[in-house]
C-alpha cells in the first residue's frame, strides 16, 4: 500500500505530505515528519499528527544543522537512530511535542543521505528495532522516488530559468542591434556585451547539463537520421555503455528493446518521432551488455527548428524494473493471504471432523471392554486423527506461518526423528554431528519439523543420483547474519549436500513466496519454512554455488525454561463431579463432547454459541446452581465466539473458569489465552484423555487457590 501510494503522487510536495501520512496511518504512530538536506541543514518539508497542519503547509518549517540533535545527526552520518529515552540522549531538541521516545532513519539516494524520516512518541520505549527496520525499508522504498521527484522540481526551475534568460537575451540582442544604427561609437560596448551574453548562454549550458545528470530518468537526443548526438549519464548508465561510446551510433543499435524477456523481436524505440508524433512504449524489456536485463518505459518526441521542421528526436527512458517488482510482489502477497484464509477454512471443518471420529473412538475405546483385536483397530484410528491433527498444523503453517504453540524442547530428537523419516527409501546417506550439550529451545513442534523436512527433501531431490546430507547441531551466541540476535545465546542448526547446487540469481530468491526450480513445484516449502523460523525469532539463510551443493543454516534462540516431556500423559482420575457448560456450533461436536463428559460423570449442557452460552450461564447463576466450568469454542462462523464471549462472561462472573478449544492453531488467542480470560487451552482434535486431564487440572487448580487459577499448561498431540 505505501509503494503503490507514491506512485499515484504528481509533485514533491504531494509525495512528501502524502509519504509522511501513510507511514503514521499504516504503522499506527503518533507523528511522522520528513526533513529534505539543504546544504549543511535539513529543513522540514512534511509532518503527520500532533505536527500536521490542516492546510498541508508549514509556515516556520523546522531548520536543524548537520550533526545537530537525533534527526541532523542521522542526516550527517546516514545511520538511523533508535532512541528509546529521549530524556536521557542530550541530543534531543524538544519541541511543543516532546516525545518521550524517537526513531530517526536517514532517506539515501546514490550512497547521498537527502532527507531524513522521523517520528516521536509519546512514550518511553516506544519503538523496537522491528520498527527501525520497517521504517527503514520504507525510506529505502521512497529515496528513488523522492530523488526523482526533486530533479523534476529542479528540473522545472531550470527550465523557466533558462526560457527567462533566452528571453532577456532576445531582449537585448535586440536593443543593441538598434542601437548600433545611432552610432558607430557604441559598437565597442556592443562586442562587449554580446561576450558577456556568450558566457551567460555557456553557463546556462552547463546548468542544462546539469540538470540532465541530476534527473533520473535517462536522456537521448538524435539526429534526422536516428544516430545519437548527446546521451545523459543516467542513460549511459542505464543501458550499460562507457562515456561517449553510444555516440555517432545509431539509437537502434545501442538501445535494444524487446515486447517480452525472452523475445526476438526488437521495438522500434523512435517509431514516428522522426515524422513529427510522440512515440511511447510503456514496458519493454532491456538487455545491457553486461547480460542484465532491464524494464523500461520510453517516451520519443520530436525536435523542431525554429520554422517548425523536425531535426532529430529526443528519447526520455525510465527505469521501471523496481516498480514492476513491486506490484509482482503485492500481487504474490494477496494470492499467499488467499491462500491462508482458505487453509484456516480447511482446517477448522476438519478439526471438527477430526473432533467427533476421535471423540467417538475414544467412547468406544473405554466401552471395548478387554477385546484385543477391537483395542487394536480403534488404537489404529486413534492414531489416524491425531496424524490428521499435524497435518492441519503443516497446512495453516504452509499458507501462511500460524502463531507457534511452542514447547520447549530439544532440536537434537526433532531432527534425528525428521532426518529418519524423510530419507526412508532414498539412496541417500547422512551424517550427524550434534553437541552433547545442546541447549533447549522453544518451538512449535509440528512447525518446525515441516522446515527440516522441507530442508531433508530438498536436498534428497537435489542428489537424485544419490549423495550424502551432513546434519549439524551446536550452541552458538548470536546468528552471525542479524544485528537483533548478536549477544543472545541460541542453538546453530546446518543442513548440507553434496547436489548441484544453486546459482548465485537464484540463490538471491529462493525465500519467495513461488519461486521454485523444480518442476512441477508451487514455491511455497522454502518461502513457508523462513516464515516459520522468522515467527521462532530465528534466523534462516543459505550458502551455495553452482557445483559444490547448497548448505542451509538456522539459528533458533535458547530457551528459558526446563526441558518438557513430549509424552502423552496418562489420563487423571476425576473424582470431582462438575457442572459443565460447552459452547461449539456444530452438532456433532457437542454431542461427541457431552457423551464424553458424561462417561467421565459430569453434568454437561451445550450451547451452540456465544449468545446462547452467556444466557444459559446467568440463567444458572440466577438459580442458585452455577456452572462450575465453561469449554467453549474460539470460532463461530456468523455468531458470538469464544474471544467476545469470554470477555462477556468475565464481566458477569471475574473468577469465571473457561477452557478455550480450537483447531484454529495460528489464532493469537490459543499462543495468549490467559491475556484473553481463559485459564487453559486445547486443541482439536483432543483425545478423551487429554480432556479429562485438562478439566482436573482446572478444577484441583480452582479448589487449591482462591481467585484465578495459576498458568496451566497447553494440553494438545501432533
Amino acid at each position: 500500500e505505501f509503494s503503490v501510494s507514491l506512485l499515484q503522487q504528481n509533485t514533491l510536495e504531494d509525495l512528501l505530505w502524502s509519504m509522511a501520512q501513510n507511514v503514521g496511518e499504516l504503522l499506527g504512530y503518533e507523528d511522522c515528519v520528513i526533513y529534505l538536506v539543504d546544504g549543511d541543514h535539513i529543513v522540514q518539508a512534511a509532518a503527520y499528527g500532533v505536527k500536521n497542519p490542516v492546510d498541508r503547509s508549514i509556515k516556520n518549517p523546522i531548520t536543524i544543522p548537520l550533526g545537530e540533535g537525533i534527526t541532523g545527526t542521522v542526516a550527517k552520518t546516514g545511520v538511523a537512530e533508535l532512541v528509546r529515552d529521549t530524556s536521557r540522549d542530550p541530543r534531543y531538541i524538544s519541541d511543543e511535542f516532546s516525545g518521550k521516545s524517537e526513531l530517526a532513519v536517514p532517506i539515501v539516494l546514490d550512497d547521498r543521505v537527502i532527507g531524513v524520516l522521523d517520528t516521536e512518541s509519546p512514550w518511553a520505549h516506544g519503538y523496537s528495532e522491528d520498527d527501525k527496520r520497517m521504517l527503514q525499508s520504507l525510506a529505502n522504498i521512497a529515496a528513488t522516488r523522492i530523488g526523482r521527484a526533486i530533479a523534476d522540481r529542479d528540473r522545472t526551475w531550470a527550465e523557466e530559468a533558462l526560457k527567462k534568460a533566452h528571453a532577456e537575451l532576445e531582449e537585448r540582442v535586440r536593443e543593441r542591434t538598434a542601437q548600433l544604427s545611432d552610432a558607430v561609437a557604441e559598437l565597442r560596448a556592443e562586442v562587449t556585451e554580446r561576450r558577456r551574453v556568450e558566457k551567460a548562454l555557456a553557463e546556462e549550458k552547463e546548468r542544462l547539463g546539469a540538470t540532465l545528470r541530476s534527473m533520473g530518468e535517462g536522456v537521448i537526443a538524435t539526429d534526422l537520421s536516428g544516430d545519437i548526438v548527446l546521451m545523459s549519464d543516467v542513460a549511459e548508465s542505464l543501458i550499460g555503455c562507457e562515456p561517449l561510446q553510444g555516440v555517432g551510433r545509431s539509437i537502434q543499435e545501442v538501445v535494444q528493446l524487446r515486447a517480452a524477456q525472452d523475445g526476438e523481436e526488437f521495438l522500434d524505440l523512435l517509431g514516428g518521432a522522426l515524422d513529427g508524433a510522440v512515440e511511447r512504449i510503456s514496458q519493454a524489456w532491456m538487455q545491457r551488455p553486461d547480460g542484465a536485463v532491464r524494464i523500461v518505459a520510453s517516451t520519443a518526441v520530436p525536435v523542431r527548428d525554429t520554422e517548425g521542421v523536425v531535426v532529430g528526436a529526443v528519447v526520455v527512458l525510465q527505469d521501471i524494473t523496481h516498480e514492476r517488482h513491486l506490484e509482482s510482489e503485492a500481487a504474490k502477497a494477496q494470492r499467499f493471504e488467499a491462500l491462508g484464509v482458505l487453509a484456516g477454512g480447511i482446517a477448522h471443518d476438519f478439526n471438527n471432523l477430526m473432533m467427533v471420529i476421535l471423540g467417538n473412538v475414544n467412547l468406544a475405546q473405554s466401552l471395548a471392554g478387554g477385546d484385543d483385536r477391537l483395542d487394536m483397530a480403534l488404537g489404529l484410528a486413534e492414531r489416524a486423527c491425531l496424524q490428521s491433527k499435524g497435518l492441519t498444523k503443516q497446512l495453516l503453517a504452509f499458507s501462511k506461518g500460524g502463531a507457534p504453540i511452542k514447547k520447549t524442547r530439544s532440536i537434537s530428537e526433532i531432527l534425528q526423528q525428521t532426518l529418519r523419516f524423510s530419507l526412508r527409501g532414498s539412496s541417500v546417506a547422512y551424517d550427524l554431528d550434534i553437541a552433547e550439550d545442546l541447549r533447549p529451545v522453544d518451538v512449535d513442534v509440528g512447525q518446525v519439523n515441516q522446515v527440516m523436512n522441507n530442508l531433508f527433501l530438498n536436498a534428497v531431490q537435489a542428489m537424485p543420483d544419490g549423495g550424502r546430507i551432513l546434519v549439524r547441531a551446536w550452541n552458538q551466541v548470536g546468528s552471525g547474519r542479524d544485528d537483533a540476535t548478536e549477544g543472545h545465546p541460541g542453538v546453530r542448526i546446518g543442513v548440507s549436500d553434496t547436489g548441484k547446487g544453486i546459482g548465485e540469481e537464484d540463490l538471491a530468491r529462493i525465500f519467495d513466496p513461488y519461486f521454485t526450480t523444480k518442476k512441477g513445484g508451487i514455491g511455497l516449502g522454502l518461502a513457508t519454512s523462513y516464515w516459520i523460523v522468522k515467527r521462532h525469532q530465528g534466523v534462516m539463510w543459505a550458502d551455495s554455488s553452482v557445483g559444490t551443493g547448497t548448505s542451509f543454516h538456522i539459528w533458533l534462540p535458547e530457551s528459558e525454561h526446563a526441558l518438557e516431556s513430549d509424552e502423552t500423559p496418562q489420563m487423571k482420575r476425576v473424582t470431582k463431579s462438575a457442572k459443565i457448560l460447552v459452547m461449539d456450533d456444530d452438532d456433532q461436536v457437542r454431542s461427541s463432547v457431552l457423551r464424553i463428559l458424561e462417561t467421565f460423570g459430569h453434568q454437561s449442557v451445550a450451547a451452540r454459541d456465544g449468545e446462547q452460552a452467556i444466557d444459559l450461564f446467568v440463567a444458572a447463576r440466577e438459580s442458585g446452581e452455577p456452572f462450575d466450568l465453561v469449554i467453549m469454542d474460539l470460532t463461530i462462523p456468523g455468531g458470538m465466539g469464544g474471544r467476545e464471549a469470554i470477555a462477556k462472561l468475565r464481566r458477569i462472573a471475574p473468577d469465571v473458569k473457561a477452557i478455550v478449544a480450537s483447531g484454529y492453531f495460528d489464532d493469537p488467542v490459543m499462543s495468549n489465552y490467559r491475556e484473553h480470560g481463559f485459564v487453559a487451552v486445547i486443541e482439536k482434535p483432543f483425545q478423551m484423555g487429554e480432556l479429562g486431564n485438562v478439566i482436573g487440572e482446572v478444577l484441583e487448580a480452582g479448589d487449591a487457590k482462591e481467585g484465578r487459577p495459576p498458568n496451566l499448561r497447553i494440553v494438545g498431540s501432533g
